[in-house]
């Protein structure tokens, strides 16, 4: 199963592909093809099934996994300067290919297809697809730039920036693996723990600046030693800076060559690094990777037991 793959109640198909549920078993579904067969409407009855084959998953996910290489392709190819004509005619390939597979949905579903939102999302790019490569592209090429049409439309082709989320839609690809997806899922439950981390972090960050402030800043900016004025000027001028600096010990990158000299310099200041780096960067990153991956694992119990 695949996250697009829609029936008309709206059933998110990333929820089916975690249990395991067939597009062609549930019985929403078959009560829907059996509609489709009592009213004879012999062309959505088989843009039905194509949607709900297998092979039909795999080609569209074959499509997108070739479409997110030839856009890093074509990006590399346009930072040397070498000639992408292959790729824009790959890109109007694509771009028929996914309008055509947005037709039969609509086709087979009516409007309720509407209902998952990686449809509404594929519908945005699509459309954006087309207004650009299909509509403003050729105005813009027939009329020029010279005169006042080309000069409106123009700045309308910013609009092929957004091509590049057509590389979300590699995220359809991860249901299929549901290991991966399992992994993906833990992630983003654990979005809101991420986001209070981040806050914490900010906050320790501003105080522990303000600390090396009063505790280096000023008196080294001061020092008859030219060397800590020196440092204090790289690594110590300000706030922000100060921060920032501070974000290497939580990262633990190479602080050692920041805290050894500053410390050997000036002993108290072990009192001021010491501290941080066992309670941010060691306690605090420890804790946060126990609750993401307490989370993951108590979502992985919840997929099993639907199963059940």
């Amino acid at each position: 199963m695949t996250l697009v793959q829609v029936i008309p109640q709206g059933t998110s198909m990333a929820e089916d592909a975690m249990q395991g549920k067939s597009l062609k078993t549930t019985p929403s579904q078959k009560s829907f093809r059996k509609k489709l067969e009592s009213n004879d409407e012999v062309w959505r009855l088989r843009c039905y099934d194509l949607l709900s084959d297998q092979r039909f998953d795999a080609g569209i996910g074959f499509v997108i996994l070739i479409n997110s290489i030839t856009i890093g392709m074509e990006s590399s190819f346009e930072i040397n300067g070498w000639d992408t004509t292959a790729f824009k005619v790959l890109e109007h390939l694509f771009l028929l290919i996914y309008a055509l597979e947005l037709g039969l949905r609509f086709l087979a579903l009516g409007f309720s297809c509407l209902h998952s939102g990686w449809v509404r999302f594929d519908s945005v790019l699509v459309g954006m697809g087309v207004l650009t490569a299909w509509i403003i592209e050729p105005i813009v090429d027939a009329v020029g730039s010279d005169n006042d049409l080309g000069d409106f439309v123009a700045p309308l082709m910013v609009l092929k920036v957004l091509r590049l989320f057509r590389l979300a839609r590699a995220v359809r690809l991860l249901v299929q693996f549901k290991i991966l997806w399992m992994l993906v899922r833990g992630l983003l439950g654990a979005a809101g723990t991420i986001f209070y981390t981040f806050l914490l972090i900010f906050l320790m960050l501003y105080i522990t600046a303000c600390l090396a402030a009063e505790l280096i800043s000023k008196p080294w900016a001061l020092s008859g030693d030219p060397w800590q004025r020196q440092f204090a000027a790289e690594w110590w001028p300000d706030i922000p800076t100060s921060m920032m600096t501070l974000f290497q010990f939580v990262t633990l990158d190479s602080v050692g060559a920041i805290y050894f000299p500053m410390i050997k310099s000036d002993p108290k200041l072990m009192f001021l690094f010491m501290p941080f780096i066992l309670i941010v960067s060691i306690a605090l990153m420890n804790l946060v990777t126990a609750v993401i991956v307490e989370g993951a694992i108590e979502q992985g119990r919840q997929a099993g037991c639907s199963l059940c």
